[in-house]
């Protein structure tokens, strides 16, 4: 079912994906081709987990700071997500 490929030229943006679970997740979404946005309210763990991420799967992604209830936060990170990548095609 997944070959590697399956989220090729896709953008996923995960809020919480510096750690745990949502990391998990970052990385499979990576191995499988999706470039990865990762934010987290520690700029340094989030940048991190972005070389995490691209450590493990050779994929492309960045780790952006943003407190999820700060609605302007993240509309920045969204921004500079697009900005960076294109259109956003998974929000977790």
């Amino acid at each position: 079912m997944f070959n590697g490929s399956t989220l090729r030229d896709k953008v996923a943006y995960i809020a919480g994906g510096t750690s745990g679970i949502n990391l998990g997740i970052a990385i499979g979404c990576a191995q499988q081709g999706a470039k990865v946005v990762v934010v987290g309210r520690d700029g340094a763990k989030a940048e991190r987990a972005a070389a995490e991420i691209i450590a493990a799967s050779g994929g492309e992604a960045i780790g952006l700071s943003a407190d999820v209830r700060d609605y302007d936060a993240v509309e920045n990170t969204l921004r500079a997500a697009r900005d960076k990548f294109g259109a956003i095609n998974i929000v977790i």
